[in-house]
């Protein structure tokens, strides 16, 4: 009788387990989805601030290039979503701790550089 029991407490165990593991899946899936549509409207709304003012020689001003300088840095700190996008999907790929130290100073590298232009906008204006 303990016997049976405790093959029955194990496989409730293995399929508890398995269930983690699918709800780990699609929670994410969501998740990579989510960063999917901020990385097109991220990207993609800068990209458009940048072609506006290249196409248009009325918009060829000294407030907008911080503007466009401010679309360039939103633009690349966007694409380090593609990053995690990635990373969420292969989490077999693990980055190394140089790596990591080099992903983590791109980023403050180019979050200082967007609140810099930010900051030169609110100033010349």
């Amino acid at each position: 009788m303990t016997y049976s029991g405790t093959i029955e407490h194990t496989t409730s165990i293995m399929v508890t387990e398995q269930l983690k593991v699918e709800a780990l899946g699609a929670a994410n899936i969501f998740e990579s989805l989510l960063y999917v549509m901020i990385l097109i409207f991220v990207c993609g709304g800068n990209l458009l601030v940048i072609l506006a003012i290249k196409q248009t020689p009325a918009l060829h001003t000294n407030t907008n290039i911080f503007v466009v300088n401010l679309a360039v840095a939103d633009f690349l700190i966007g694409l380090q979503i593609l990053q995690r996008i990635i990373q969420k999907m292969t989490p077999e790929l693990a980055l190394s701790s140089v790596m990591c130290s080099f992903r983590y100073n791109v980023s403050v590298s180019m979050t200082c550089c967007s609140r810099l232009s930010l900051i030169g906008k609110f100033l010349t204006v």
